[in-house]
């Protein structure tokens, strides 16, 4: 330790940058799909999505993140340094994205973190920015996280930010990647019934369009079989792993169409994915919001009798449960018969 004092309060910047980095790791390394997906859509150079990126980008923020905790002073300036150019850069993705003309996923904690990129996110990474600032500071005036925690009054510091994070989490409700009413979600995780117990609607009088850009009404979908429409963005993480399933959802041979849909400023971006090519385009987003369908990835069933017959349902987890259950009654049904 230093020979002047240094402020206790300030183990916490280094600690958070550190546990931000270390868990955001983790997160790329089990979901790599996500990672793979991340921020597409936002105009950045093919490099940022390269596969050497990919692999050593998590890598790069575990060494950084368990460097800011037990590397001693003074050499604990080197990861420090590290920690705020990283996350600097990643705040300079975040504004890209922020501004990009489409929803943007950045990944940065695997598939728990796979929602749109938002002012809130914006604003978690200037807080975390800053943090790494106060790491540098504290680096420079000669502490370290491994010092540190030897001397008992840097506990107390610890413990009230420990509080302070449990009352956090505790307080902030979870849920999917978009708030959807409760009185629109056939819930899922129910049992069978519910898609049969589903209040039912008429087809509203939506139009989308076809990938030759003609017009194509919603119920015009419908003149042979039902559709289940899955709205998905290219530069959403989650969505792509929908988007990897649609083949084999397709060849399970169900009496139902399965059908993409994309908003126009998908068909604007550089490097789009195989299936926007093959998808239908929502233009300005008015038949997702009319079906109820407030984020990607997002589903809703059209049956053939020209009423809802299911959803919506936004979420990866939701709209997977969705299909699961549309594909068990399906072929119940037809085993009945």
């Amino acid at each position: 330790m230093p020979d002047y004092p240094v402020p206790d309060f300030l183990v916490l910047a280094p600690l958070i940058v550190a546990v931000t980095l270390v868990v955001a790791a983790v997160g790329k390394w089990r979901h790599p799909d996500v990672d793979q997906a991340a921020f597409q859509g936002a105009g950045l150079p093919a490099w940022i999505g390269s596969p050497f990126v990919r692999r050593w980008h998590p890598v790069a923020e575990l060494v950084v993140g368990l460097g800011l905790i037990v590397v001693p002073a003074p050499w604990t300036l080197l990861p420090a340094v590290a920690g705020v150019a990283l996350v600097t850069a990643y705040l300079v993705l975040v504004v890209l994205a922020v501004r990009a003309p489409g929803p943007v996923s950045c990944g940065c904690f695997g598939a728990a973190d796979t929602t749109p990129v938002s002012g809130r996110t914006l604003a978690r990474n200037i807080l975390l920015v800053v943090a790494a600032a106060g790491a540098v500071v504290d680096a420079a005036l000669g502490g370290s996280v491994v010092a540190r925690l030897a001397a008992p009054t840097v506990w107390g510091w610890l413990l009230g930010a420990a509080l302070a994070v449990a009352v956090a989490v505790l307080a902030v409700p979870g849920g999917p990647a978009a708030p959807v009413p409760d009185e629109l979600v056939p819930v899922a995780e129910e049992d069978e019934a519910d898609l049969e117990d589903y209040l039912r609607a008429e087809i509203p009088e939506a139009t989308l369009q076809d990938p030759d850009g003609h017009q194509l009404p919603l119920r015009a979908l419908i003149h042979r079989r039902a559709q289940l429409l899955l709205f998905l963005s290219p530069g959403c993480g989650s969505c792509a792993g929908i988007a990897r399933d649609l083949p084999r959802w397709r060849a399970r041979e169900l009496p139902i169409g399965i059908r993409a849909v994309v908003s126009a400023a998908a068909l604007d971006r550089s490097a789009t994915p195989a299936w926007v090519e093959t998808a239908l385009v929502d233009p300005t987003g008015e038949v997702g919001r009319t079906l109820g369908v407030l984020g990607t990835p997002g589903a809703v069933l059209l049956g053939a009798d020209g009423l809802l017959a299911g959803g919506p349902v936004v979420g990866s987890a939701a709209v997977r449960e969705f299909y699961v259950q549309i594909a068990e009654q399906l072929e119940e049904a037809a085993d009945v018969s």
